[in-house]
């Protein structure tokens, strides 16, 4: 049964150091390598992940899943050789699968295009990006979860889109027969996978640069508790009054969890959030919601490419086919709160224009410093 779940943001960026840099050795626009600190910080990530000592009394992983984009694979390879027994160019008798398994589903976040500005981009499949990479580092026969709309998202699409691959890919992971994996991801999709594993859709997560957090799937036995002492019905009360969604509700979700079957929204705790004390100079470039830039109670909108698109550029989007069979509870609910929103809005009384709030950076959510 999968009960640890550990999420790791991406190193440092190449345009960080070069704004120059726009992309890497896959010609996607929006896709820079690591700088060699951010490769640095990969190699301090890789040795801590495959620790036992380190994680004690944590275990391993034993599955690596990664977004497609090139700074996450390269964050990602040298914890898969770790933990793998591979070296070099040299492919091993895998103790972590078949090689890393790449995600869409938790892959950068882009605010939604502005009209007839194109599309943003979408890697490429694991069968391109294989030959970038070590041999047998990518799983080339894993399909993505979910695919995100190439027309971006709003913050509360963000979010659903978080709760939906939960949901799925929770089950999905299930019929691994593993007890612990790993993800690497972009600062945005490590909160907004944070939130919805724990329900907590204002859980503050720390997402500096090669950190990681770590879940725990709640024990029967404390879900059982909590039901007892009637902290879910309260919680449930309280979410309903204020509009927060956790998917099937703050409630449900924390029910839910004493069924062996449920491992979706709202039925994990943390246990740490943003460890980064494996690397040499601890937390760095941390990113949060309140670093995006809130206009009129949203996120700003975002240039696509500049390019023309036929429809069917735009698929896949949502669900994989076949997918929904491990919804089994069906899909969560939409989202009607988000806590950067909602205290943007307040700052300003209401729906007025706020650019963003504390720690604000110019620019779209790309931009800002995340990702």
């Amino acid at each position: 049964m999968l009960e640890y779940i550990y999420i790791c943001r991406h190193g440092f960026r190449s345009n960080w150091v070069d704004p120059s840099i726009k992309t890497g050795p896959t010609g996607m626009n929006r896709d820079p390598p690591l700088a060699a600190y951010g490769t640095e910080q990969a190699g301090r990530l890789a040795a801590f992940l495959s620790d036992p000592q380190a994680l004690d009394p944590h275990p391993v992983p034993e599955r690596v899943f990664c977004s497609p984009f090139f700074r996450c694979i390269e964050t990602a390879v040298p914890t898969y050789q770790a933990l793998s027994g591979s070296k070099g160019s040299q492919p091993s008798t895998s103790k972590a699968g078949n090689g890393i398994m790449l995600e869409h589903g938790v892959q950068e976040w882009y605010s939604t295009v502005n009209p007839d500005t194109g599309l943003h981009p979408r890697p490429a499949g694991p069968e391109h990006l294989a030959p970038l990479f070590p041999p047998s580092s990518i799983d080339t026969s894993y399909t993505s979860t979910l695919f995100p709309s190439r027309r971006g998202e709003t913050l509360k699409e963000l979010q659903d889109r978080a709760d939906l691959f939960i949901e799925a890919w929770t089950g999905r992971v299930e019929e691994m027969g593993v007890k612990s994996v790993v993800i690497f991801a972009h600062a945005a999709s490590v909160i907004a996978l944070g939130r919805a594993l724990t329900g907590d859709k204002g859980l503050d997560i720390s997402a500096g640069c090669a950190s990681t957090s770590l879940y725990r799937r709640k024990s029967a036995a404390a879900a059982k508790s909590a039901s007892s002492s009637g902290l879910i019905d309260a919680a449930a009360s309280l979410a309903e009054k204020i509009g927060i969604s956790t998917g099937p509700g703050a409630g449900s979700a924390a029910s839910s969890a004493s069924s062996e079957d449920h491992s979706g929204v709202g039925a994990w705790e943390a246990v740490f959030l943003g460890r980064a004390d494996y690397l040499e100079n601890g937390v760095e470039r941390d990113w949060s919601f309140k670093d995006a830039v809130i206009v009129d109670g949203e996120v700003i909108k975002d240039n696509g490419d500049r390019i023309p698109h036929p429809p069917e550029d735009q698929i896949p989007s949502g669900l994989s086919q076949g997918m929904e069979k491990y919804l089994r509870r069906g899909k969560p609910k939409p989202n009607t709160y988000i806590k950067e929103l909602d205290e943007a809005g307040s700052q300003v009384g209401g729906v007025d224009s706020v650019q963003g709030v504390a720690r604000q950076r110019k620019g779209s959510p790309r931009d800002a410093g995340k990702i």
